[in-house]
């Protein structure tokens, strides 16, 4: 007969297998190289993260000598919200 030692270690490394799975199937995968794709005008852009659904996640930024900066609003600036 087993004991109940042995069937609570399984028990343990069983659950131990479980929650290291869904911890890795949570994690979003990492782009390598890729350069990020960004949508722009002439020096004004939106560098895109993420796709969720319908709705993209970005960054506004602004090409100065040729570069793209993070563009952050101004200290006095209101947030548009959008619904």
């Amino acid at each position: 007969m087993v004991s109940r030692e042995r069937i609570a270690l399984i028990v343990l490394w069983a659950l131990s297998l479980i929650i290291v799975g869904a911890f890795a199937h949570a994690q979003t995968p990492v782009q390598r190289g890729a350069a990020p794709t960004i949508i722009s005008g002439s020096d004004l852009g939106f560098r895109v993260e993420r796709q969720q659904g319908n709705r993209v996640m970005g960054t506004f930024v602004v090409r100065i000598n040729g570069e793209w900066l993070v563009a952050e609003p101004a200290p006095g600036a209101k947030a548009l919200t959008l619904k």
